[in-house]
């Protein structure tokens, strides 16, 4: 310990991360981030649809008037949409929400606690810098469909929902991921090995 203390600056910190109190701690960080993701699909879905919708509403509403009710947000027509007058209600669906996105972010972070060489602290940072990507980008995606029909129409809801819609979401997942994995490993300490004589 000591002399990888000596070698590299952050020796203490990982020969301090293989002691029982700390390894406790990492697995209780891990089982309560593990234990989160069914909470988040079930317990938690509608207040995060919620959000979500409240979100959305918001964004969309720079543009033009919206109504937010629970886990749905209201467009009206514009004059030069083919939408016959009708508005069009919006509803965060399971299908539709970013949750089933944050999955996959929340079980990596539930890895990287567990790892000697990662910082607990950026493991959980990293995963809330992948949630604001994914929730911003669901943000837009779901104001960007309100729109599409706000101004075009019935005939812009395929092309904006079924097309762009996927397309972002998949975009979003994968800089999600980028920026969790970037952030997560920032200020993680490496320990290096010293294959020739030690230094004096």
């Amino acid at each position: 310990m000591d002399t990888l203390a000596q070698q590299h600056p952050a020796g203490a910190h990982l020969a301090d991360s293989g002691s029982w109190p700390a390894r406790t701690a990492r697995w209780a960080v891990a089982l309560c981030l593990l234990a989160a993701s069914p909470a988040v699909l079930t317990v938690w879905a509608h207040t995060y649809r919620s959000f979500e919708a409240l979100a959305a509403g918001k964004a969309a509403g720079l543009f033009t008037s919206t109504i937010v009710l629970g886990d749905a947000f209201h467009v009206p027509h514009s004059a030069g949409s083919d939408s016959d007058g009708h508005g069009l209600w919006i509803a965060v669906t399971a299908a539709c929400t970013t949750t089933i996105l944050l999955v996959p972010l929340v079980l990596i972070a539930a890895w990287a606690v567990l790892q000697p060489r990662i910082r607990p602290a950026m493991a959980l940072l990293g995963l809330a810098a992948g949630l604001v990507v994914l929730l911003m980008t669901g943000t837009a995606r779901l104001a960007g469909i309100g729109l599409a029909w706000h101004w075009w129409g019935a005939r812009s809801f395929w092309l904006s929902h079924n097309l762009v819609g996927s397309l972002i979401s998949l975009i979003a997942t994968v800089v999600a991921l980028g920026v969790q994995f970037k952030v997560t490993g920032l200020r993680s300490p490496a320990a290096r090995r010293s294959f020739g004589s030690e230094e004096k």
